[in-house]
This record gives C-alpha cells, structure tokens and sequence, in this order.
C-alpha cells in the first residue's frame, strides 16, 4: 500500500503549485488538501536536489481526490540556500526547456508527448534571513511509469525503447531546421562542464594497462596502432576532447540534445506494471542544448547496456529508422547510418569520462549504506571492455 508521508516543505510547494494550476486539476472550487510522498527514493541524505513521486490531494464538493502520479523536483529547505549558485543553473535551464522548448516543438508541429511526459514549471519563493529567493520548481506526470534499477544494466528491448525514442527526440531540430534553417538553441561549453577530474583521468589509465600490455606482446599492427591512439586520447584526456561534441551551428548533426542520456533519466511502463515493455519517457533536463547527436547515444550505447559489441549496429539502425519516420513530413534527408556512426567515434570520451565518474563513485557509501553505483556493475573491467569495443568498431 502507498505510504502515506509528510514535509512540510514539501506539501508548501505542492499546494503553491496546485493554486497555480487548480483549474487544471480538479476546476473551479478545488481545495488542496496534501501531498501525498509515494516514492522518494530519489532523495539523499548528502543531495540537496531532490525528487519526489507522488500525488496532490485535493477536495472537490467536499469528495477526496487525487492527482495523477507526478514527480516533484525542488531543492532542500534547509541546504538549498548556501548551493543556490551551483544548483540554480541546472534548475533554471530544465524550467526553461519545459517553457520555451516544448512549445517551439508544437510549433514545428513536433508531437512528443510519446516522449517528453506532460510537464508544468512555476517559481516557488523561499525566505530567508538574508534575503528573497526563487526556486524554481518542475513538476513531471509519470503515471504507470517506473524508473529504472541502477544495479542492472539494461537489456537489448529497454536500449532499443531509448534509441527509438531519443531518435524522435533529436528530429525535432530536423524538422524546425526545414523551416528555420538559422535555428539555434541555448547551450554552454559542455567540454567544460564535463572537465575530468585527476581521479578519473588516472582510472582511464589504469584501465589501459592490459590492453598495452596485450598490444606489446601482439604481432597485430592495427591493434598496436589502435591501443596507441588509446594511449595518446587517455594522456590528454581533458575538456579539448570534449569541444568537438559542440561543433558550429552549420553541422547537420548539431541537435538539441538531452546530453545525460542514461536510464537514470528515463522511465519506463510495462504491460501491468511487470510484465513486456510498453512506453517509456524521457526525463531530467537539466542538461539540455545543442550538441552532437552522438553525445546521446554514446551514453545510451556504453554506459547503460549489456554487450554493447552486439547491439551497436543494432541500435544505431533503431535511432536511425526512429529519425528518418519522424523529418519524413520535412524535405529534410536523416543523417547515413555512417555519419551517425562518426559521431558516436568523436563523442566517445564523453562515454569514457562518465565510465570513469561511476568507477570513481562505486566507492561511496551513503550514510545509508547505499552505494550510487554499484561496484559489481561499475569496475575496471567495464572500461577495459570498453576500450576493446572502440578497437573493434573502429571508433577510435
């Protein structure tokens, strides 16, 4: 049975954003009543951006009703204030993509409600007593949707389910480019934002040392010129490999993109609830802008998947067909499955980077015990395998 919780926090923002879209919900002469907490796995003790699943409850002539599910993300009350600099950007930007982005999509006549679940954006004022802040507060309808377990890896059905789908999502700038070939879209130095950090860099290395070992021991040309590339890209890993996933406006494979496309940030719906995949949407906006499109299947590709050596092809021929039905309105070609291919080749170190952040984050334990990536999934070997995946398909 749902458990019934309580924050006062909390059930301040939700009825704040109920009052705000009371018509919406329950009409004229709604009351809030509360809200009710079904899930917040997604809070941590050391996290101070937090996300909860669960209802509004409201009164319409005196009968208890309900909200769809919904998830709510807002900031701590109480840590919220000395990390508004930090958290604020990221906050800020998915409210703006929830405002401005999702009606320049009905505008093209983009129809993503397949994709993106139905979401609402207001400001939530909190005091202090120092001064007056907004936090800016996103609201997600996620009715029969589930998040994912981050202790598994994903099988070939959910993978193709996020192919498909961010394929969709990617023609959108396909399709306003038919009618506004100077479209451009906010976006910020991701190679900066995605600076590696020393203990990271030194997991890329070390999960090296095998395959130079192999390649020193090896007859094999290509594989010797191949794990010297490795070599070289893991010497000067930094945010100049990353500027590449930015590219200049006129590059046809500059798209809007999701650019934190793991299943952290999708939710899937199965057939009862447990039993075959139906429907899944894609979540979490915090990083949205203009990037390669293979900034986005990188992740989806390496970071998430089982055996990424078997479903490669596979899954670029899903994002592919998923692209071309989406512009065939538009007199817009989709990109070859070959120019596809290089972008995954250029994005790569975004791949790795991430690779190694888990890696380094398997090691943290929560107050809770909890580990945010566990070690058993997150290893050395992963990356090794990795590596042995670029050699073999060429993407290095």
């Amino acid at each position: 049975m749902e458990q019934l919780q309580t924050n006062t926090f909390v059930n301040d923002v939700a009825k704040t954003f109920f009052n705000s879209y009371a018509n919406q919900f329950g009409g004229p002469g709604s009351q809030y009543v509360q809200f009710q907490v079904i899930d917040d796995s997604a809070r941590r003790v050391n996290v101070i951006f937090n996300s909860f699943v669960g209802r509004i409850l409201y009164m319409v002539g005196g009968i208890l009703c309900g909200s769809k599910k919904m998830q709510l993300k807002l900031y701590d009350s109480q840590l919220y204030r000395s990390c508004w600099n930090v958290l604020a950007p990221w906050m800020t930007k998915e409210v703006w993509f929830c405002e401005s982005i999702l009606p320049a999509f009905l505008r093209a006549r983009v129809r993503l409600h397949g994709v993106v679940p139905m979401l609402y954006a207001f400001e939530y004022q909190v005091l202090d007593t120092n001064s007056s802040k907004k936090c800016a507060v996103l609201w997600e309808h996620l009715d029969g949707f589930t998040m994912c377990d981050s202790s598994t890896l994903l099988d070939y059905q959910h993978l193709s389910m996020m192919a498909r789908k961010i394929g969709q999502f990617h023609a959108f700038t396909f399709c306003v480019r038919a009618r506004h070939p100077n479209f451009t879209c906010m976006s910020e130095p991701y190679y900066i934002a995605y600076r590696p950090s020393e203990p990271v860099v030194e997991i890329l290395k070390r999960c090296l040392q095998p395959l130079i070992q192999a390649a020193a021991n090896s007859s094999d040309t290509k594989y010797i010129e191949a794990v010297g590339r490795l070599q070289t890209l893991v010497a000067d890993f930094g945010p100049p490999l990353m500027k590449p996933c930015i590219r200049d406006g006129g590059n046809a494979c500059r798209v809007v993109c999701h650019k934190h496309y793991t299943q952290l940030n999708v939710a899937f719906k199965h057939e009862s609830g447990v039993g075959q995949l139906t429907d899944m949407r894609i979540i979490n906006w915090q990083w949205v802008g203009f990037a390669s499109l293979g900034v986005d299947l990188v992740l989806l590709l390496v970071a998430d998947g089982h055996q990424p050596r078997q479903h490669l092809q596979l899954l670029l021929n899903d994002y592919r067909t998923a692209l071309s039905s989406s512009i065939s309105v538009t007199n817009v070609t989709a990109p070859t499955y070959e120019q596809i291919l290089n972008e995954v080749k250029i994005c790569m170190p975004v791949a790795l980077h991430i690779m190694g952040k888990r890696v380094l984050s398997s090691t943290t334990v929560y107050p809770s015990g909890e580990r945010p990536y566990p070690p058993y999934l997150w290893n050395d070997q992963r990356i090794t395998d990795t590596y042995k995946f670029m050699i073999e398909f060429d993407l290095i």
